[in-house]
């Protein structure tokens, strides 16, 4: 949302999307694609099996910490070669 004030100072909201600011083309349409990638894969390898809120916030942040490294030093080289 972004606020402005017209002649009458009563503020006033528009509300302005993100397609509406950023070109399709640009770097973060495609940064937010391979985000959402991330995290779908995040959620179906390392959190399927769990009801949500059984885990304690420790045992979902080892959890998410274990895959990041993982995905980290061994993901990334085998796409590497």
């Amino acid at each position: 949302m972004i606020g402005k004030r017209d002649h009458h100072h009563r503020s006033e909201h528009v509300t302005i999307t993100l397609e509406q600011l950023i070109p399709q083309d640009h770097l973060v349409h495609k940064l937010d694609a391979v985000i959402e990638s991330f995290h779908s894969n995040l959620k179906s390898e390392e959190f399927q099996y769990f009801k949500f809120n059984s885990l304690r916030d420790h045992d979902a942040s080892e959890r998410v910490v274990n895959y990041l490294n993982c995905y980290i030093e061994e993901r990334i080289q085998e796409k590497l070669g």
